[in-house]
């Protein structure tokens, strides 16, 4: 193999001058034997060749994490076709959030807000949850026009490297500041399932710490259920915050959590709030001014979902 210029290629590692090998600094792979040498790649009197690695023999993520021009270009090109995608389910996300809180509002009160500080925390959690879902919408619509426009810049579409040219490692550059950008709000955004986490586990408290008659009313088994999801909640907010130390596993874990709570047990919690607020109506409750303790005396049926 024989090239005029190494910059060609898909990346280029320091070498242990001692051992001669490949050191891989930063890539997580162990020390290996230098491959086929360029001429004059270090230098007339650099005392081992560059370690060069054929992009057409290294994984995707190996080419992403080395910078590779043709990666990242298409990279970026999928990220501009998967926009309305995100931006559509960013949206869906925000009015779910929303319409969760006038339900959890509800059964706070069932459960004694007035007068029951881990009850009165339930709607603040929810509503904060619901703030930081609107807020990381419209945070990346803005993200979306921005990166649309910048990647359609000259300087991006270049195919072949240009050392003298201004516009050389302008899309490199463009994904490690996506990359640090995305990061620093990494922590702020996941915090929503932490919030229902949150809320959950209060609602849960406040059920199994009530009076017999709000207990069976609001449902302990309903509790018992908000337990495990919260336990499904922090789990998924660890694997959302670890995406960059293992991305395969995190990766894995997120569309697991993503199946389990959003499509499965968050849903089947809600409908089963529904189901108990409608029973606490039909039996004379009064969400806005009544508190629990005057629930429980109206309740004449001793029922539970």
């Amino acid at each position: 193999m024989t090239a005029a210029n190494p910059w060609a290629f898909d990346a280029m590692l320091e070498v242990d001058e001692v051992t001669g090998l490949c050191t891989g600094a930063g890539s997580g792979r162990r020390p290996a034997e230098c491959p086929i040498p360029l001429a004059g790649c270090m230098g007339a009197e650099a005392p081992f060749p560059c370690c060069v690695f054929d992009p057409n023999a290294t994984s995707w993520f190996a080419s992403w994490t080395r910078l590779d021009r043709q990666t990242a270009q298409e990279q970026w090109r999928k990220r501009r076709e998967a926009d309305p995608f995100l931006v559509t389910s960013f949206a869906a996300g925000s009015l779910g959030w929303i319409a969760s809180v006038p339900g959890v509002t509800c059964l706070a009160t069932c459960l004694g807000s007035a007068h029951r500080s881990v009850a009165g925390a339930m709607p603040a959690a929810i509503k904060a949850a619901a703030i930081l879902s609107l807020v990381e919408f419209t945070s990346q619509i803005g993200a979306a026009q921005a990166s649309a426009w910048i990647s359609n810049w000259p300087a991006l579409a270049l195919k072949e490297a240009h050392p003298d040219s201004a516009a050389e490692g302008a899309v490199q550059a463009l994904e490690i500041s996506y990359l640090l950008t995305t990061s620093q709000t990494l922590w702020l955004y996941s915090a929503d399932r932490l919030l229902l986490a949150s809320t959950l586990l209060a609602a849960a408290f406040a059920t199994f710490t009530s009076p017999e008659h709000v207990r069976k009313m609001a449902s302990t088994r309903h509790a018992a259920l908000g337990v495990f999801l919260s336990v499904l909640c922090i789990i998924g907010f660890a694997f959302d915050v670890l995406r960059f130390v293992s991305w395969a596993v995190a990766g894995i874990g997120l569309a697991v959590m993503h199946l389990l709570i959003e499509m499965i047990f968050l849903p089947i919690w809600l409908l089963w709030l529904a189901c108990v607020l409608r029973r606490i109506s039909a039996q004379g409750g009064s969400y806005g001014s009544t508190t629990s303790v005057e629930l429980g005396e109206r309740s004449a049926a001793d029922v539970g979902v």
